[in-house]
């Protein structure tokens, strides 16, 4: 009878307790903890970061903060088929190329001492890019070599003074190699850059050009971040002393002893020596000769 109602008492506390331990656990399942609270919420942040795309800047809009793009000297001109050359239109292809403000700034046979008389006109366009025509008319005057190269590169070398990306281009593709020499001397005088154009038979000499122009701006606006370098330099407490590897004797100092001076000291005399005694001695009795059988 007692064990009947024993078992009847914990069948009943068993039936009490175990509905409030499940509820218990059901609401600390439901309620978050507050670290994966702050993770999913970091999550979702980092998530909506990346699925935003980046603003990016359209060509004229990058134009208009640098300034334009000026074609300045003379006025291009290539054949096609053997035919006598023609002055081309290039304004239109350079406007296709940067999809933004290109000002026209050519003269038809203009030579490059009248173009160095024009730069000041164009530096108060305030541009980002020149690119400088030149060679065909000069080649036509059979302008000395001095002459031509210096005009150019004062034209040039102006230009770049002011902080403008100066390229200089052939205004013909088919012209002579002395004069193109001339081009490639003067851009490097005035550290400008020479660009080449494409072959008049491809029949865009002058797209190809500009493409390749566009590119190497491309390529200058990506700048390496380099961090600069901070550190003291450590101070070294004069002395000298021989290297006994190498035979040198060091001058070592601080800041105020630099350069470091590297003197050579000569290495000890060598003994007498004589090269014969390298080849061995020779020997003091001569070989007996092989008995011959007759």
């Amino acid at each position: 009878m007692i064990a009947i109602r024993t078992v009847r008492l914990l069948a009943l506390l068993a039936s009490i307790m175990f509905p409030a331990a499940i509820c218990g656990a059901v609401e600390a399942a439901a309620t978050p903890s507050p670290v994966s609270a702050e993770m999913t919420a970091t999550a979702e942040s980092t998530t909506k970061t990346e699925s935003a795309p980046a603003p990016q800047a359209t060509p004229s809009a990058e134009m208009a903060k640098h300034g334009p793009v000026v074609l300045f000297g003379e006025v291009p001109r290539w054949s096609k088929d053997g035919k006598r050359p023609e002055v081309r239109d290039v304004t239109g292809a350079a406007r296709v190329q940067w999809k933004g403000e290109v000002i026209d700034k050519m003269t038809t046979g203009e030579l490059a001492a009248n173009t160095l008389k024009r730069v000041d006109a164009i530096k108060a366009l305030h541009p980002q890019i020149v690119i400088l025509f030149n060679g065909a008319s000069d080649q036509d005057a059979n302008t000395g070599e001095d002459a031509h190269v210096k005009a150019l590169k004062e034209t040039a070398e102006a230009l770049v003074g002011s902080g403008i990306h100066v390229y200089v281009v052939s205004s013909d593709p088919s012209i002579r190699a002395a004069f193109s020499a001339h081009l490639r001397i003067a851009s490097s005088l005035a550290n400008a850059t020479f660009s080449e154009t494409g072959t008049e038979f491809g029949g865009k000499p002058y797209e190809e050009a500009f493409a390749e122009i566009a590119k190497t701006e491309s390529l200058r606006a990506v700048k390496p971040a380099i961090p600069p370098t901070t550190a003291a330099a450590a101070s070294v407490p004069p002395s000298a002393g021989d290297d006994a590897t190498s035979g040198l004797r060091v001058y070592s100092g601080g800041p105020a002893q630099t350069p470091v001076a590297i003197q050579m000291v000569p290495p000890p005399a060598l003994k007498q020596f004589d090269p014969r005694d390298s080849l061995g001695k020779k020997p003091t009795t001569k070989a007996k000769k092989p008995a011959v059988s007759r």
